[in-house]
């Protein structure tokens, strides 16, 4: 299984950490996505984490694919 900077790909929720790896920006972009409702995430405790399927429409909506 090929992973992006130390994250697999085929998990279900990501950190914001790895979430900014996957998308290749900093954290602090990560988070003013997730602020600004650009990106939605779940919390789980203390810890807030993306789906895959809401990173996956992210992208979609950044390049326009339906």
């Amino acid at each position: 299984m090929r992973t992006v900077g130390q994250v697999d790909p085929s998990r279900v929720l990501y950190s914001v950490r790895e979430t900014a790896k996957l998308i290749a920006v900093s954290e602090r972009s990560v988070y003013n996505l997730l602020e600004r409702g650009e990106l939605k995430s779940v919390r789980i405790g203390g810890r807030r984490l993306v789906r895959r399927d809401e990173l996956d429409s992210f992208i979609n909506r950044l390049t326009g694919a339906a």
